[in-house]
């Protein structure tokens, strides 16, 4: 079965590239109808899926690991608990291909100043709201004149 050879060539390097990441997912994902693969083959593919996520820390070997996951999770052979380590092995590698965006101090000064004025302008606002016209003030008023 091709999946089974490139999984075993692709086991064979001490850390996969880009390049052998890439032709196994596109094993996974075109795997012919007549190609059955066992339980013994999900539970490996599981296995260096595990390694994969443990071992990217470059840019294209990361962005292929997470082409990787995302493919194996939608795949039928496997149990919901693989499905369930690959999402969580794919959060993983996500999360750490994102690093949290640095805020520089004074812009945070700037905001928390703007959310104080935002503040007391909602205040304004509320008393604006709960203004009531007394009873009769209407009536009372002069009417218009058209021009």
């Amino acid at each position: 079965m091709y999946l089974e050879d490139v999984l075993n060539e692709v086991k064979g390097s001490k850390k996969p590239a880009a390049a052998e990441l890439k032709k196994l997912t596109d094993a996974i994902f075109n795997l012919p109808e007549e190609d059955e693969v066992t339980e013994d083959h999900a539970k490996a593919l599981v296995q260096f899926l595990e390694q994969v996520a443990r071992d990217n820390r470059e840019d294209a070997p990361r962005q292929e690991a997470i082409a990787l996951l995302a493919t194996s999770q939608n795949q039928h052979f496997f149990s919901k608990q693989q499905v369930s380590k690959i999402q969580t092995l794919l959060g993983r590698v996500v999360s750490a291909a994102s690093p949290a965006p640095k805020v520089d101090s004074s812009e945070i000064e700037k905001l928390r100043a703007e959310v104080a004025q935002l503040r007391e302008l909602g205040k304004a606002v509320s008393t604006l709201v709960s203004f009531r016209m007394p009873r009769g003030a209407a009536e009372e008023a002069p009417a218009k004149k058209d021009r």
